[in-house]
């Protein structure tokens, strides 16, 4: 006999229990549950779902640590480019991140909006030039080194703007 798979994912607010039980008899039916344990909304999810598969976990990651760690709200922007996520501290901006390659093939660029001399600190981030002027951190989110390094620079980023 053949078999198909069918996956219907349902999200249900946080108080509600998510049970399944499978139909009683012999309905040659199979149900099963699980619940997914993220803080990320589903747009942003949506969104890293389009980056690079190489990139999509430490992405995740990134996203979720800002979330849990620093009580960041990580959010789709509401321009027509399809390419990066806003992190805000309450209603202030204190990052950005792209969730595609970036032309230097080092990973997803992060722009962290805190004072540029703090990126020396914190390898492999860079002061990001403007015009040539140092105006905020850059980083490439290219491994949990580089997730490591820019979630301590959003930090120092919320703790100058907030």
């Amino acid at each position: 006999m053949k078999t198909m798979t069918i996956t219907i994912t349902i999200s249900m607010p946080d108080e509600m229990d998510a049970e399944l039980a499978a139909p009683s008899g012999d309905a040659g039916i199979a149900l099963e549950a699980s619940s997914d344990d993220t803080l990320l909304s589903s747009s942003v999810l949506a969104r890293i779902a389009t980056a690079p598969i190489a990139y999509r976990d430490v992405l995740t990651e990134f996203a979720e640590r800002l979330e849990l760690e620093f009580g960041c709200t990580v959010a789709v922007p509401t321009s027509k480019r399809e390419d990066y996520l806003n992190v805000y501290s309450g209603k202030t901006r204190v990052a950005s991140f792209m969730v595609r390659d970036s032309n230097q093939l080092r990973g997803p660029r992060a722009e962290i909006y805190c004072a540029p001399e703090n990126a020396e600190a914190h390898p492999p981030a860079e002061p990001d030039l403007h015009n040539g002027r140092p105006v905020q951190a850059k980083i490439y989110l290219g491994d949990e080194g580089a997730v490591d390094a820019a979630a301590a620079l959003v930090r120092i980023a919320i703790d100058e703007k907030c």
